[in-house]
């Protein structure tokens, strides 16, 4: 009986779809672990300098604060003279 069983067409093709489904996850999981790598990649790449963007925005704010303190001088200078 068992060995009828093993040799079923119905088991043969159960056990296709198990093995295509376990791969089908297999390699969503590689794909979904490997894709992090490749992103931090693609930035070093496109940036070249490996300036983290955190490190960007602080450099922009104080940018940003340094041309303010600059036209606050300029107008007590000018105020002054």
């Amino acid at each position: 009986m068992k060995k009828e069983f093993y040799k079923s067409v119905g088991f043969k093709l159960s056990i296709l779809t198990i093995i295509i489904l376990l791969s089908l996850f297999t390699s969503a999981f590689m794909f979904n672990s490997q894709i992090d790598k490749m992103k931090k990649r693609i930035d070093y790449i496109y940036f070249g300098n490996y300036i983290p963007v955190l490190k960007l925005h602080t450099l922009d704010d104080l940018y940003e604060d340094l041309i303010v303190c600059m036209k606050k001088i300029k107008n007590v200078i000018s105020l002054l003279f």
